[in-house]
C-alpha cells in the first residue's frame, strides 16, 4: 500500500553519509557472519538470498567488498532469481535487519535512538516499493524498509524497556 510522508518530519535517508544514512543497506559498516561466511553488509545478504540454487554465484555475491557492488551483480543474474522470491524477499528483509541488529546492538540502538519516533523513511530515486521518491519533499512509495524499521524500533523497545529510544519517548513526552 502506497502512503506519502513529508520530508520535513521524518527520519528520512538517501544517502548513507546523511543523518540517518546508516539505515540504509548500502551503508558498509555493519558486517554480519553468516555460517562461517563474512558478509560486508546487509544489502550482500539480502541479494545472496536471490540465488540459493546457485552457491558459486551467492559467495561471489557475499564476497563483494561494497553492497552496491553486491546489489549490481546480483542483477547481472536477475532472470535467475529463485522462482519464489516475491513470497520470501519481505520476510528476508526483515530477517536481514534482525541480523544487522544482533550483530551490532550498541550502534543499532544508538542509531535507531536517533530517529525518536519519527517515521523512518528510504527514499530513493528508483524504488517507491522499499522507499519512497522525493517530489520536492513530499514522500510517495511504499517504503517497505523503513516500515521495517520501525517495526524493529518497536519489537526492541517493548522487549528492552531500557532501550535508549524508549527512553527518548519518555522524555519527549514528558
Amino acid at each position: 500500500m502506497s502512503r506519502t510522508y513529508i520530508q520535513a518530519g521524518v527520519a528520512a535517508f538517501l544517502r548513507t553519509s546523511g543523518t540517518f544514512g546508516a539505515v540504509s543497506n548500502m551503508h558498509s559498516g555493519f558486517a554480519l557472519r553468516v555460517v562461517d561466511h563474512h558478509v560486508p553488509a546487509t544489502e550482500n545478504y539480502y541479494q545472496a538470498m536471490r540465488f540459493p540454487h546457485l552457491p558459486d554465484f551467492q559467495a561471489e555475491i557475499l564476497a563483494q567488498p561494497r553492497p552496491v557492488k553486491a546489489k549490481r551483480l546480483a542483477y547481472t543474474r536477475s532472470k535467475e532469481t529463485r522462482a519464489d522470491w516475491y513470497d520470501v524477499n519481505i520476510p528476508l528483509m526483515r530477517h536481514s535487519l534482525r541480523l544487522r541488529y544482533g550483530h551490532h546492538p550498541e550502534e543499532m540502538s544508538d542509531l535507531v535512538a536517533k530517529t525518536r519516533e519519527a517515521v523512518i523513511v528510504d527514499i530513493s530515486s528508483r524504488d517507491n516499493f522499499w522507499g519512497t521518491f522525493n517530489e520536492n519533499g513530499v514522500l510517495p512509495g511504499q517504503n517497505v524498509l523503513g516500515r521495517h524499521w520501525m517495526g524493529l524500533r518497536q519489537e526492541v523497545a517493548d522487549h528492552d524497556p531500557t532501550a535508549p529510544f524508549k527512553v527518548l519517548r519518555h522524555q519527549r513526552l514528558a
